[in-house]
């Protein structure tokens, strides 16, 4: 009598399981990467919010609170780690923005000009 060789089915389990492990070892790289790259747009639009925010408060209260500089409070503008400054410059504002997420930091700093 003859039998079928069982060790030959599971090898080829063996081997199906490693290659399926190096394809998800593969997938998850590409998925870190596209998390970060996702963080950093994220932080991009945050930050482009906070100068749009930091550049109308300037407007609205003009350069009569801004002798030497102010720190805005941007706890409600983000759920992110935010910070505002805003500092006067000759004829303009300077806005100081950073934004915190996870490991990765932004930080922008941009001068605005307001017509008299």
């Amino acid at each position: 009598m003859k039998r079928k060789p069982k060790g030959l089915v599971l090898i080829y389990v063996v081997v199906i399981i490693g290659l399926l492990s190096i394809y998800l070892m593969e997938l998850m790289s590409n998925s870190r990467i596209m998390l970060r790259q996702t963080r950093r747009v994220e932080l991009v639009a945050i930050n482009r919010n906070l100068q749009a925010s930091a550049g109308a408060w300037a407007r609205h209260h003009g350069s009569d609170r801004l002798q030497q500089g102010i720190t805005l409070h941007a706890g409600l503008l983000s759920k992110r780690q935010a910070a505002i400054r805003v500092l006067p410059d000759e004829q303009a504002v300077q806005v100081q923005t950073s934004c915190i997420l996870a490991t990765q930091t932004h930080k922008q700093t941009r001068k605005m000009k307001f017509l008299p």
